[in-house]
């Protein structure tokens, strides 16, 4: 019960009103500082899964292209395409 007898003449002081004021400020600016900081990581994780989705969505079509393809258009596309 010190401590609240403590806190109570603190707070009715000029000087520990400033401190308190002070204080609230820095705690406001620290939450929004953690919500902004959330809200960042939400939409990274968020980017990163769209460019999974895209790559996947790429390499399903690429995969499906060299199903359709026979063998030797393979080696004609492989041999058009490689450097002399």
């Amino acid at each position: 019960m010190g401590w609240l007898a403590a806190a109570w003449a603190l707070l009715s002081s000029k000087i520990g009103r400033y401190v308190a004021g002070a204080a609230a400020i820095a705690l406001t600016v620290g939450v929004v500082l953690l919500k902004a900081f959330s809200a960042g990581r939400v939409s990274e994780r968020a980017r990163q899964q769209r460019a999974n989705l895209r790559a996947y969505k790429e390499r399903s079509y690429v995969d499906e292209e060299v199903r359709r393809r026979n063998a030797d258009d393979i080696r004609r596309g492989l041999r058009d395409d490689w450097p002399e």
